[in-house]
């Protein structure tokens, strides 16, 4: 896919999703535009797919910043079934290692087969009901 290189904004029915630069050491993310970005919204989702480390700049950047952000790990359906369990506990040892401060929730999904991964409604759940 393409690399995205500035935020851009596409509006659901009742959310709007913001494509940010995400892979690490494309972009400077220390501005004050990008703090008013993330403080100014309601939840922020971090989309992994096959390693924490693959957006690690971002999620440091925010736990710098004290901002709580939920990681969606993608694309479960091409972990094979006997190896899933274990690729989650990776992910959440990655999470442990790196040191990540704001971690919220973490939902392992996948957007093609959403009723295979029970995380999915509780993800969606977890969106539609927020509390202030």
């Amino acid at each position: 896919g393409e690399t995205t290189i500035e935020v851009s904004s596409y509006s659901g029915r009742d959310f709007i999703l913001c494509d940010i630069p995400g892979r690490n050491d494309e972009v400077t993310y220390m501005s004050m535009q990008y703090i008013s970005f993330f403080k100014g919204l309601t939840r922020r989702l971090i989309l992994v797919q096959s390693t924490i480390k693959e957006n690690s700049s971002i999620m440091k950047f925010l736990d710098a910043i004290e901002i709580q952000y939920d990681i969606v790990v993608n694309k479960m359906d091409r972990i094979e079934e006997e190896e899933r369990v274990e690729f989650c506990e990776q992910i959440r040892k990655e999470i442990s290692k790196i040191g990540l401060k704001c971690v919220g929730h973490v939902f392992f999904v996948s957007a093609k087969y959403p009723a295979q991964f029970p995380d999915w409604l509780e993800m969606l759940d977890y969106l539609k009901h927020y509390q202030t």
